[in-house]
């Protein structure tokens, strides 16, 4: 008898194949200045630099490719030095497919500059890849805490298409943020066998993936807040998770040493080009810590988290849904919800540029999984009316998300302007409304960039 594939799997190969529709849909490789854009450049820059021209400090040339094109974004020292302002953490996973774009070029004849189109397509490949990875440890946590198959192929579902992953792993699948949704979903379940099984081997791969989850992203450290947190259902678990840190403070030692390690890299690299192994690459930008933009960065039209991604409502609401073997992790994951948005909506570009929805808020994906989860355990419970009304709700967000997705690639959403009119007049349209430009609120960036206020 023929196996069949779980629901799970068949819904992880659904979200593959949308991918997969939707890049061919777009054959963004094909344009100059697509795949490789904005601060791609940053993260990527390393690798031709380093392996192909052999000028990592970047002092040979402009590189300049067709009239405003270019292969790097480069800041420069007072005293005249260049350098990359982004960490060099994505550089490590765009890596296999940069070597196999390499190999392709190689092989025929495209140019191999690193920015040619065989380097696009495996870069474009690559948020698919980490999509893949990410759902895959998910699934295997929701699965270890006790959800049926069919309540994680639902949350997997809603995951992979209703929210703006979607678009990271497809549009805008070289930025960093599906690629620290997979690191966080390892992160999340290496937590739970570290807890169970403190190995020396589970320690050092949990330190190794907090040092790359911090050298994609530094902001990604907030999720560290999970692993002391885990277990914590309520205040009496507090003094036995104290000793239990207390009992593992060689293994912490050993952890944080797997971290460093990992970190390494960045201070080699800023060594080599500028003499210091520590330095605060972003220069004049900053987080304004008093003034976080917290109900525009949640609910506002220009980048509103909840309103461009409405399906993670439901994974917030299923905080309060989640019981059983699960329970134990509310705090944790609570904790780092509630941190992560502070930082991330105190950052002076709060709606983080052109982008679809709240990008930054994709890293803690993995995490809210499990009360998305738990809200959908809770819907399938509920009499007849309800589960119908509730899964017709979730799958018109799914539609809606990728029909948005879209949207914003055809620019009749606005990348970074968007008002409550210009919504409404925008709203399940293709083609631009005659007059909406007029509506738009472009954001002040120097402004923005000095004060934390647009």
């Amino acid at each position: 008898m023929p196996l069949r594939p779980s629901r799970s799997s068949a819904a992880i190969v659904i979200v593959v194949l949308a991918g997969l529709v939707f890049d061919l849909k777009l054959r963004l490789w094909e344009h100059e200045k697509r795949v490789i854009e904005y601060d791609v450049h940053g993260y990527y820059g390393f690798l031709p630099a380093l392996f192909i021209l052999d000028d990592i400090r970047l002092e040979k040339s402009d590189y300049k490719m067709g009239d405003d094109y270019y292969w790097f974004w480069v800041n420069t020292t007072p005293d005249g030095r260049h350098f990359i302002k982004y960490p060099v953490g994505m550089a490590f996973l765009y890596a296999p497919f940069f070597f196999a774009g390499h190999a392709i070029a190689l092989l025929t004849d495209a140019p191999a500059t690193g920015f040619s189109p065989p380097y696009k397509v495996m870069l474009q490949l690559a948020g698919l890849v980490y999509l893949v990875l990410g759902l895959l440890l998910t699934r295997a946590t929701l699965r270890r805490l006790g959800f049926t198959e069919h309540v994680v192929a639902l949350a997997l579902l809603a995951l992979g298409l209703g929210t703006n992953v979607f678009a990271y792993a497809t549009q805008s699948g070289t930025m960093p943020h599906v690629h620290g949704f997979f690191l966080v979903a390892a992160f999340m379940l290496m937590c739970l066998r570290w807890w169970e099984h403190g190995t020396w081997r589970n320690t050092l791969l949990l330190g190794a993936i907090l040092g790359m989850l911090v050298l994609v992203r530094p902001t990604n450290a907030v999720v560290l807040l999970f692993l002391p947190l885990v277990g914590i259902a309520r205040p009496a678990d507090v003094p036995t998770r104290i000793d239990s840190i207390i009992q593992r403070l060689p293994q912490l030692l050993a952890m944080a040493l797997a971290a460093l390690l990992v970190w390494l890299p960045q201070s080699l690299y800023w060594w080599t080009v500028l003499g210091t192994p520590i330095f605060y690459s972003y220069q004049d930008e900053g987080f304004f810590f008093g003034h976080p933009h917290l109900l525009d960065g949640l609910f506002g039209f220009r980048k509103g988290w909840l309103l461009y991604t409405p399906m993670m409502a439901f994974a917030v609401a299923g905080l309060f849904a989640m019981r059983g073997r699960e329970r134990p992790l509310l705090l944790g994951i609570a904790a780092v919800l509630v941190i992560h948005t502070y930082i991330t909506l105190s950052w002076w570009c709060w709606w983080y540029g052109g982008s679809f929805g709240q990008r930054a808020m994709i890293e803690i994906y993995a995490l809210l999984a499990i009360p998305l989860a738990a809200a959908i355990r809770w819907l399938l419970a509920r009499p007849f009316a309800v589960r119908a009304t509730g899964l017709t709700v979730g799958a018109c967000l799914v539609l809606l998300n990728l029909f948005q997705t879209y949207q914003v690639e055809l620019g009749v959403l606005h990348y970074d302007a968007m008002t409550g009119p210009a919504y409404v007049k925008q709203f399940g349209r293709l083609t631009p409304a005659p007059g909406w430009e007029e509506l738009l609120d472009y954001p002040d960036y120097e402004k923005a960039r000095a004060t934390g206020k647009e």
